[in-house]
């Protein structure tokens, strides 16, 4: 049990490790400096400079912030290079990781034996370790590029000196979360690592092994008897491998024909989460364009949290929605249900992860099916959820447009709202199949061991006396034969005092 309990630990830090470096990729400011403060005001800011690893931007003191790509890859500074490419490197080697560690976690039924499992977590574990250096390694290289810039004596004219950014440190944690679950996997799978040891000692023609681990009988496989009678192998197996076999073999035969499917629905439901979050930080949900003939000289685009204009030159000016209560009342709505759909999709997928038939956690059958089909249903509202707001969204925008007295400036739908349909699509489909399947086999066959008729007896046997138990008819039985010994002895105590009285009588008679 404390096994188990280490492995989904670490499979949870682990996990939120890599949330935590991934949404640093799509971060803001990951080096930031401002410029205000001089001649005695140290309140009012002129400008900040900040940039991430796609763009340069700068935001002056109305909030308009003008921001430019970087240009083709080929003239992208080489340190930005080094930094996107370890930090993707680090990602690809957590996706195997995390498929590795799944398979081989103590609380699944997928992966084989107990010593096959371990070895996968092994390798899962290197993965995770070989992928948080990376990413440091990404981290520390862009921390020595801006510190060399930042403590330096002299600079050129037009350098900055930049400070570290919110997403440096938070991908720092993210590191330390990878480390650390990496650890505790790799504690559960000492055996591999650290083997035992064991003396032997020979006693003629019988073998003796003497158990160096604690915990370990006499009796598991350290003593062999001489050949004359058979061949003993011992408990090369565990009891735990045994189980887990059996486990394999028995109940979950049901196993390929809705585990399989249930492991490919979550996976589906799981991509149409991640699309609605990276719908989230999109910028085009709207889009529009004022061209010439040839030439297009602007493009003015939009989504829930800022309007923006980009010019010919690839320079774009964005503008934040600096107040929540000047906003339309649709813009609140498709936020808050857009939100609603994201936090209900994450508790179905822990649900799901918990009660399906690869797994070991929920406890039965017909608990498994009632916890995946609780996790269905948060699939099937979330997508319902950001369907209402996706949907809305683009009616909205095809209303405008076709509209022949709206006057201001018509937009078309964006990739942002198609990602959305998407992502929507997967987990109504997914969360309405788990519904039906895992609805099915849970409460139907609780309600069938409920609905169980009661046995009738045969007529005959109706006019019988109530069932007495094994330990009261015995009782019975004794306290009758304890009965008829005092009546028997009653019986023979009369008859002698009767033989008494005649003898008494009779030698009175004689006299």
């Amino acid at each position: 049990m404390k096994k188990r309990l280490i492995q989904v630990m670490g499979f949870l830090i682990s996990t939120l490790g890599w949330v935590f470096i991934l949404c640093t990729i799509a971060m803001d400011y990951w080096r930031i400096t401002q410029l205000g403060g001089q001649g005695g005001s140290f309140i009012i800011r002129v400008a900040w400079y900040w940039s991430n690893l796609w763009k340069d931007c700068f935001t002056d003191s109305t909030a308009v912030t003008n921001c430019r790509d970087f240009p083709v890859l080929w003239t992208v500074t080489p340190y930005i290079q080094g930094v996107r490419g370890l930090l993707l490197c680090g990602l690809s080697c957590g996706l195997f990781a995390a498929v590795f560690c799944f398979l081989g976690m103590e609380c699944t039924y997928i992966g084989g034996a107990d010593k096959t499992k371990d070895k996968l977590l092994l390798v899962g574990a290197a993965f995770h370790f070989v992928g948080s250096v990376s990413d440091v390694s990404a981290y520390c290289l862009y921390i020595n590029r801006i510190a060399r810039t930042t403590f330096a004596e002299s600079i050129g004219p037009g350098v900055l000196r930049y400070d570290l950014g919110p997403p440096i440190f938070q991908g720092l944690v993210g590191c330390f979360f990878i480390l650390l679950g990496a650890v505790l996997y790799a504690v559960t799978v000492c055996r591999l690592i650290c083997p035992e040891s064991t003396l032997v000692y020979t006693y003629g023609t019988q073998t003796y092994m003497d158990p160096r681990s604690r915990g370990r009988s006499l009796y598991t496989g350290y003593y062999r008897p001489p050949k004359q009678y058979g061949s003993y192998l011992g408990s090369g197996q565990s009891s735990s491998s045994k189980i887990s076999k059996l486990s394999q073999t028995t109940p979950e035969k049901m196993w390929p024909q809705f585990g399989f499917r249930s492991l490919c629905l979550c996976l589906v439901c799981v991509s149409g989460w991640i699309l609605v979050c990276s719908t989230m930080p999109t910028e085009i949900w709207t889009w529009s364009e004022v061209d010439s003939i040839v030439l297009t000289t602007s493009n003015y685009f939009s989504n829930l949290w800022k309007d923006c204009v980009s010019d010919s030159t690839g320079v774009s000016d964005c503008k934040g929605i600096t107040s929540m209560f000047a906003l339309n009342w649709d813009i609140h709505m498709c936020r808050a249900l857009i939100i609603i759909s994201i936090i209900l999709a994450f508790f179905g997928s822990i649900l799901v992860l918990v009660g399906m038939k690869c797994t070991k956690i929920g406890g039965t059958e017909i608990i498994n099916a009632k916890v995946t089909f609780a996790g269905g249903m948060n699939y099937l509202i979330a997508g319902l959820c950001s369907m209402t707001a996706f949907s809305y969204y683009g009616n909205k925008i095809r209303a405008e447009f076709q509209d022949p007295n709206y006057r201001a400036q018509k937009f078309e739908i964006g990739v942002g709202v198609f990602i959305g349909w998407g992502g929507s699509t997967l987990l109504v489909a997914g969360g309405l199949i788990y519904s039906i399947f895992a609805g099915k086999e849970g409460f139907e066959s609780s309600s069938e061991t409920k609905r169980l008729p009661l046995y009738r007896f045969p007529d005959p046997y109706l006019a019988l006396p109530a069932k007495k138990t094994l330990l009261s008819s015995a009782r019975t039985e004794s306290s009758e034969s304890r009965k008829s010994r005092s009546s028997g002895r009653s019986r023979v105590s009369s008859v002698s005092e009767m033989s008494r009285s005649t003898k008494t009588s009779t030698t009175n008679a004689y006299v």
